[in-house]
C-alpha cells in the first residue's frame, strides 16, 4: 500500500476517534454521577466548590463530554478539534523523517488495541515530537505538551497527573535542557494565573481544590483496593512480569545509549499510572496496562536493525500474548455479565417494580440505591440520579457529607433500595454514615416487598443529634469493647509516613473491621478509613434487607454489637494509636 495512503488513512482514524467518546455517550448514556457533575460545572458563576470537584473533575471538565452538557456543546467540540489538530501536528512532524516507520506502527497498533486514552496518548506523541524533532517544531511540540498537561489537570485530575508526569520525564530525557525548563515554567505560570483569575477567584481556593482532589483520588483508590484472590492474583503476577521485562529492555538500551531508550523513558510514567489504575480497580482497567505495554515493546524493535536475540525473544513473546488479551478470562466474564444483565432486564422480572409502586411514582421522581440502569429501562418512570451514592459508594468524608446534604435538599419523592452492600461486598451503612443519617431524617419506609424497600419523603424532617460522651486511644488488631450507651463511633485512624507514600504510589492499605455480636458471632467487613471520621454505627449491625427495613423503621430487633476490631496485615502503614470518640 502506498505510504501516502497509509498516512491519510491514519489521519481519518484520528478524526473519527477524536469524537468517539462523545458519540458513544450520546448513544449509550453517561454514568449518572459524571453527567450530574458535568452539567453543574459548566455554567459560569454557579461553580460550587467542593460539590463540583466530584470524581476529580475540575472547572474545565465539562469540555470532555460535550453531549452531557447543555449550552456549551460548541465550546466542547472546539476543544475536540484542537486535540485533533495537535494529533495531526505530531503526525506530520514525523512524516518525512527516518524514524517515521516506528512512529507510524506505534500509533496504528495503539488504535487497533484501543488500549489508551486519547489525551494521555497525545501527551506521549507530543513528547516524541519534543525529543526527536528539530528547532521550531520541537518547541511547538513542547508548548502543546505543556498546554495539554495544564488543561487536563483542571479538566480531569487523574489524567492531568499522568500528562504532567509524561512532561517531567520528557524534560529528564532531554537531560534538563534550559529551553525545555524555561518554556514549561512560563506556560505553567501563565496557566495557573488564568485559571485562578477566571475560575477559582483566589489562590487559597485553588490550593484547597488540589487538596480535595488528592483526598478524593486517594480515598477512591483505598476503597476500590483489589482483593488478592482468584484471577486478580494472576493479573498481578502477569503485570509484574511484563513490567519487569519492559524495565529490563529500557535499562539495557539506556546502558548502550540506544536512540529509542528515550521513548521507553517517557513511557514509564504512563506505564506506572496504568498499572496502578489496574491494581487499584481490580477490574478491566488492569487490561489497559497489558494492552498498551504489549503494543509498545514489539513496535519499538520491529523496525530496528541488529536487535539482540534476547530482545527478539521478548518481542515475540509479548506480540504473541497480545491476542490473548482479547480472550482473557476477565474479558470473557465481563462480556457474559453484560449479556446476563441484558437478559434479566428484558426477559425476567428482576428489575420490575410492583405495579402499585409504579402507579404511585409515575408522575414524580424516584431514585434507586445502589444506582442501576436496569430499573430505568424496565419501568417507565422518571428517574433521579443521586451523584454520590452508587454501587461503589462514597469513599471520603467530604463526599459523604455532600451526599447527606443532597438528600436533605433534593426534591426526590421516593427511593427504592434493593440491596444492602456496595461493590466488593462492603456494607453501605458503614461506608456512608452521614448519608444514611440524612436518609433516615428525610425519608420513611412506605413499603417492603419483592425483596425491595420503598422510601418516601417525609413531610417534616426529623433530626438526629449525637454527642460525644467518651474518648479513648486504641490499637490496631486488638479487640475494642463498645460502651453500652454508644450509638456511633468517630474513628480517627491516620497513616504513618511510610503509609502515606505507599498510599500515593500503590494504594496498599487493606483495612478490615471485625464485628463481634450476639454470643461471639463475628462478621468481617471492608471499611474505608477516611469516611469513618463521620462516625460509624456501633450499636446494631445491619447485614440484610430485613435488617435495613427494621433499622430504618427504628425497630430494636437487630444484632447488638459487643466489640469491634480494626485489622490490617500491614500495621506499619498506620500510626500506632486510634482515637475513637464514642457518641450517644
Amino acid at each position: 500500500m502506498n505510504r501516502k495512503i497509509i498516512w491519510y488513512l491514519l489521519l481519518f482514524i484520528f478524526v473519527l476517534f477524536g469524537f468517539r467518546f462523545g458519540c458513544h455517550e450520546a448513544l449509550h448514556g453517561l454514568d449518572a454521577s459524571w453527567a450530574y457533575a458535568l452539567n453543574d460545572i459548566h455554567i459560569k458563576g454557579s461553580y460550587i466548590f467542593g460539590k463540583d470537584v466530584f470524581f476529580t473533575f475540575g472547572p474545565l471538565g465539562y469540555l470532555l463530554q460535550p453531549f452531557c452538557c447543555r449550552e456549551i456543546v460548541i465550546q466542547a467540540f472546539i476543544f475536540k478539534l484542537a486535540i485533533i489538530i495537535a494529533f495531526v501536528f505530531s503526525l506530520f512532524c514525523f512524516r518525512k523523517r527516518k524514524n517515521s516507520n516506528i512512529f507510524l506502527a506505534f500509533i496504528a497498533l495503539n488504535f487497533v488495541c484501543f488500549g489508551y486514552d486519547m489525551f494521555e496518548f497525545l501527551a506521549v506523541m507530543l513528547s516524541m515530537v519534543c525529543l526527536f524533532a528539530k528547532n521550531r517544531v520541537r518547541y511547538s511540540g513542547l508548548i502543546l505538551l505543556n498546554l495539554l498537561a495544564c488543561f487536563m489537570l483542571f479538566a480531569k485530575f487523574n489524567i492531568g497527573i499522568t500528562c504532567i508526569a509524561t512532561l517531567i520525564f520528557t524534560i529528564i530525557a532531554s537531560r534538563f535542557k534550559k529551553e525545555f525548563v524555561l518554556v514549561s515554567l512560563t506556560i505553567w505560570a501563565a496557566g495557573l494565573l488564568l485559571i485562578t483569575y477566571f475560575y477559582f477567584g483566589s489562590l487559597s481556593i485553588l490550593l484547597n481544590w488540589f487538596k480535595v482532589s488528592f483526598t478524593i483520588a486517594s480515598g477512591y483508590s483505598e476503597a476500590m483496593l483489589m482483593q488478592l484472590h482468584g484471577l486478580n492474583v494472576f493479573y498481578l503476577a502477569a503485570a509484574l512480569t511484563v513490567l519487569g521485562l519492559y524495565l529490563s529492555l529500557w535499562i539495557d538500551d539506556y546502558k548502550n545509549n540506544a536512540k529509542y531508550s528515550k521513548v521507553f523513558l517517557i513511557l514509564l510514567p504512563s506505564m506506572f499510572f496504568m498499572f496502578k489504575s489496574g491494581f487499584v480497580r481490580a477490574d478491566m482497567h488492569m487490561m489497559l496496562f497489558f494492552t498498551y505495554i504489549l503494543a509498545v515493546v514489539p513496535v519499538l524493535y520491529f523496525f530496528v536493525k541488529n536487535v539482540s536475540v534476547k530482545k527478539l525473544i521478548i518481542m515475540y513473546i509479548l506480540a504473541l500474548i497480545l491476542p490473548i488479551r482479547h480472550i482473557s478470562p476477565g474479558c470473557v466474564l465481563s462480556f457474559i455479565s453484560e449479556l446476563k444483565q441484558g437478559k434479566e432486564i428484558y426477559t425476567t422480572n428482576e428489575y420490575l417494580l410492583p405495579a402499585d409502586w409504579v402507579r404511585d411514582t409515575n408522575k414524580t421522581k424516584i431514585e434507586f440505591l445502589p444506582f442501576d440502569f436496569g430499573y430505568i429501562k424496565k419501568n417507565k418512570i422518571i428517574a433521579h440520579y443521586n451523584p454520590i451514592l452508587q454501587l461503589y459508594s462514597v469513599y471520603t468524608r467530604e463526599l459523604d457529607r455532600i451526599s447527606a446534604a443532597d438528600y436533605t435538599e433534593q426534591q426526590t419523592d421516593f427511593i427504592v433500595i434493593d440491596r444492602n452492600e456496595s461493590i466488593d461486598g462492603r456494607n453501605m451503612i458503614l461506608d456512608n454514615p452521614a448519608t444514611w443519617d440524612a436518609i433516615r431524617e428525610n425519608y420513611y419506609v412506605k413499603d417492603f416487598k419483592s425483596n425491595k424497600i420503598l422510601l418516601a419523603k417525609k413531610t417534616k424532617r426529623v433530626s438526629y443529634t449525637y454527642k460525644t460522651f467518651e474518648k479513648g486511644f486504641y490499637k490496631l488488631n486488638e479487640d475494642i469493647f463498645v460502651p453500652k450507651r454508644a450509638k456511633k463511633a468517630v474513628v480517627n485512624l491516620e497513616l504513618s509516613l511510610i503509609g502515606g507514600g505507599a498510599n500515593f504510589l500503590f494504594k496498599l492499605l487493606p483495612l478490615y473491621m471485625y464485628i463481634n455480636y450476639n454470643d461471639n458471632e463475628t462478621v468481617k467487613l471492608r471499611v474505608v478509613r477516611d469516611v469513618m471520621k463521620n462516625g460509624i454505627y456501633v450499636d446494631e449491625l445491619v447485614l440484610t434487607l430485613n435488617d435495613l427495613d427494621n433499622w430504618l423503621r427504628g425497630k430494636e430487633t437487630l444484632k447488638n454489637i459487643n466489640s469491634i476490631k480494626f485489622y490490617t496485615v500491614l500495621p506499619f502503614l498506620y500510626k500506632k494509636n486510634i482515637l475513637i470518640e464514642w457518641q450517644k
